[in-house]
């Protein structure tokens, strides 16, 4: 029970954290936003490495991560995050925020596909009749905003 109710606060501030960006980039540039939002974590991490976080195992962890076998994947996924970042800035200014979150939701299928061919994770059945549902779903939301109008 828990951690359903964990999962509801997490959903519930990670919906409160979109409408918050929707009502900043009408008033900002994506690229603002996104300085501020690098800085601003910045803060908060640093603040969690110093108050809440157990330093020693940090530290361990960074001496196995950083070396040059991970530095292009940690390098690469920085860069699509902030680019990625930017582009859901400029599309929730032009669009719903419903409309966009929900097409975000073929996500968790793009990352799937990725396991499977990348990771060799196994699909399951009703994970992919869960992902039919998905599509479906997105493909009725455009067909429907576009009969609108």
């Amino acid at each position: 029970m828990l951690l359903y109710i964990l999962f509801f606060l997490m959903f519930s501030a990670l919906a409160i954290r979109d409408v918050i960006y929707k009502k900043l980039v009408n008033k900002a540039l994506p690229e603002s936003l996104i300085l501020l939002f690098v800085v601003a974590n910045i803060f908060v991490g640093l603040f969690l490495y110093l108050f809440v976080f157990e330093r020693a195992k940090i530290h361990n962890d960074f001496k196995n991560l950083i070396n040059i076998e991970h530095a292009p994947m940690i390098i690469f996924s920085s860069i699509v995050g902030l680019l990625f970042t930017y582009y859901y800035y400029i599309i929730i200014k032009t669009e719903k925020l419903l409309f966009v979150n929900l097409l975000f939701a073929l996500y968790p299928i793009v990352i799937a596909i990725a396991g499977y061919y990348f990771l060799n994770e196994k699909i399951t059945i009703n994970e992919m009749f869960a992902m039919i549902i998905i599509i479906t779903g997105a493909i009725m939301l455009q067909y429907f905003k576009s009969v609108k109008k």
